[in-house]
């Protein structure tokens, strides 16, 4: 899951936006609120990045996960 409701509880199966890796919320695992979503980051480096510029990331991810066109 990319975006959460609510902050996810350790073991949910989240995606980071910035990296776009699979992982698994454990208690250590950093968040952050964006316009009324949660996102999980698989570190800090890419939660920084992230609330460097979300549009950026929360773009990316649409794109990469966008049903092909044909």
């Amino acid at each position: 899951v990319l975006a959460f409701d609510t902050k996810p509880e350790p073991g949910a199966k989240a995606i980071c936006p910035v990296s776009g890796m699979a992982h698994i919320v454990t208690a250590d695992t950093v968040f952050t609120e964006h316009e009324g979503k949660h996102y999980a980051y698989c570190c800090g480096g890419c939660q920084s990045k992230f609330e460097g510029d979300p549009a950026k990331y929360l773009s990316m991810r649409q794109a990469a996960t966008a049903p092909a066109e044909g």
